[in-house]
């Protein structure tokens, strides 16, 4: 909720392009404290911050689409977007998910969004 109530005034005060890049760039941290966390405590914090970037990413990726696209484009556009969200994040899930019940979350989680991280 309280992505959805600030991505707005963020986004207007840095301009979607890099807001949208920072809220990605963030999400590697955050995914890095949330598979490094060792207690329950800091696992609901990076679980917290991740989801809040992935909120703000999300709207915003979905603005940046609409406006970059032609006004003739702009259904194609949002097609693929929604294409993207709708099948192809479920399917890195499901392998993630695979991978995790096999190695552990952690395994799985951390390398990953470190390597994401830079």
């Amino acid at each position: 909720m309280v992505a959805g109530a600030s991505v707005g005034s963020w986004a207007g005060r840095l301009g979607l392009r890099r807001f949208l890049v920072a809220c990605v760039g963030a999400s590697g941290p955050a995914l890095v404290l949330y598979g490094a966390a060792t207690g329950l405590g800091l696992a609901a914090i990076g679980v917290l911050f991740t989801g809040g970037c992935y909120m703000a990413a999300l709207s915003t990726c979905t603005s940046v689409t609409q406006r970059s696209a032609t006004s003739e484009l702009r259904g194609r556009a949002m097609v693929i977007n929604n294409f993207l969200l709708g099948a192809a994040y479920p399917a890195g899930l499901m392998l993630q998910a695979r991978l995790a019940d096999a190695w552990s979350l952690r395994a799985v989680t951390t390398p990953r969004a470190s390597a994401w991280s830079g």
